[in-house]
């Protein structure tokens, strides 16, 4: 059994924090308000918290792999346990009980502790979660994959094993039905202006067995500012055509070959040139 790894100093603890915008507790960025405060009384599992009400809430825009699952409760029972937290989540129109919940009803949640400490990024920073899409939208998943990227490089967690890192996308198949990080050129780009109404950018000669991402056709709209690494690109597709891009999501498998299906904006990073 692997060792539970309790390295969890008062100055990490400070450098997991959420952006101050989304301090407030009212509108703040991505649209994020309060859902809820209180006391953690107990931690379930690495994305599962309870509070003193007896409420529990889903860590979201992270993943806990199996084999991390003890340090990942370790991190949140020293950090958050008999300490008052603050719960973010994503306001509909109806009001912000009716943010995204699980298939079991429970609640997800950005959780962040005393001086912003931000349980996501703690988990995130130390390699015993990954940046994960949220079910509300893109949610913090771009602030999460930052924290993932250097926790990759320095090989903390998950990440200490090769195996858990990106995937070229000739390996795709061999990982339908996890979520995983892929990356590849694109050699052609589809445009089903019929059925399904997206795009499909082809990772692969071989696009009827080979790895592809299936986009919306309104995606170029994910990149309106200069500043967006898709900017270049965007209004049209077909310049997307020898693209290096990662993407990450759950592989599926469509017709018999694999596929992500990609909904939010930071699931696909355009890789410069100079890095590929």
């Amino acid at each position: 059994m692997r060792r539970v790894i309790r390295i969890f100093c008062f100055s990490l603890m400070m450098m997991a924090v959420l952006p101050a915008a989304a301090q407030t507790g009212q509108s703040a960025v991505g649209g994020m308000v309060v859902i809820g405060r209180g006391k953690v009384v107990n931690v379930l599992s690495g994305t599962l918290i309870m509070m003193d009400n007896d409420w529990r809430y889903r860590l979201d825009n992270i993943l806990v792999p199996s084999y991390e699952q003890l340090n990942a409760v370790a991190a949140l029972k020293e950090a958050f346990v008999g300490k008052n937290v603050t719960l973010y989540g994503y306001a509909v129109p109806a009001g912000p009980q009716y943010t995204a919940k699980d298939k079991t009803g429970v609640t997800y949640a950005q959780v962040v502790g005393k001086n912003g400490v931000w349980a996501q990024a703690v988990l995130v920073s130390n390699g015993f979660a990954q940046a994960a899409v949220s079910p509300a939208g893109n949610g913090r998943l771009g602030e999460l994959k930052r924290l993932e990227a250097k926790a990759r490089q320095a090989k903390k967690g998950l990440w200490a094993n090769a195996a858990n890192g990106v995937k070229p996308a000739d390996e795709a198949a061999s990982y339908i039905g996890t979520y995983q990080i892929v990356q590849g050129k694109i050699v052609s780009v589809f445009h089903a202006k019929g059925v399904g109404n997206g795009i499909y950018f082809n990772l692969s000669q071989d696009w009827k067995n080979g790895f592809s991402i299936f986009l919306p056709s309104n995606f170029t709209s994910w990149y309106p500012l200069p500043s967006d690494p898709g900017y270049v690109l965007y209004g049209n597709i077909m310049l997307w055509q020898g693209r290096t891009v990662q993407v990450r999501g759950w592989i599926e498998q469509e017709n018999g070959k694999p596929v992500i299906k990609v909904t939010q904006g930071a699931q696909m990073d355009v890789i410069p040139q100079n890095e590929q």
